[in-house]
């Protein structure tokens, strides 16, 4: 497995100069500071080839763990209505729109806002997301989509069954 090691420097550096390391990670060189930034990780599950991510949301004062498939062809991040019932959404502003799915099936949904989505240490506040009348036959909560992932880049693991913030 492949590690990424991202160095952020500040000023130029000075080929003469002397290094000094902290306790927090960081170097200073001479006048120059080096910052080594470790790459983040999310464990997932992956469950009928579809890849499951624990995801954290936060609406209203409630905080609810859930569990998302990974789906980078949905426009907008999803919650089925069990969640949403738990994130007590229907306090929420909601407008009604007409969803496709995957099968080109039209549904009416409901769009709204919730205050925040985690997942691992990647966070989006005021995430839209759409309710959707549906059960998970592999007991996942949602579908994190696009309007999440967009934010960030990361890579697959498979062997490792890890989601690498890029």
């Amino acid at each position: 497995m492949k590690f990424l090691l991202y160095i952020v420097t500040v000023l130029t550096f000075a080929a003469s100069a002397s290094a000094n390391e902290s306790t927090d990670g960081t170097k200073s060189v001479a006048d120059h500071t080096v910052v080594e930034m470790k790459p983040s990780y999310t464990r997932i599950s992956i469950v009928n080839n579809q890849i499951i991510v624990p995801v954290v949301i936060r609406n209203n004062g409630r905080i609810v763990a859930a569990r998302m498939i990974l789906d980078t062809g949905a426009s907008v991040t999803t919650i089925y209505s069990k969640l949403a019932s738990e994130l007590n959404l229907g306090k929420n502003k909601l407008l009604v729109i007409k969803s496709t799915s995957a099968n080109g099936t039209k549904t009416d949904t409901l769009l709204t806002k919730v205050d925040l989505i985690e997942v691992g240490d990647k966070l989006q506040a005021n995430s839209e997301v759409i309710i959707m009348p549906v059960r998970s036959e592999i007991g996942a909560d949602g579908l994190l989509g696009h309007s999440f992932l967009r934010f960030f880049s990361f890579t697959i693991d498979y062997d490792n069954r890890l989601l690498s913030w890029n």
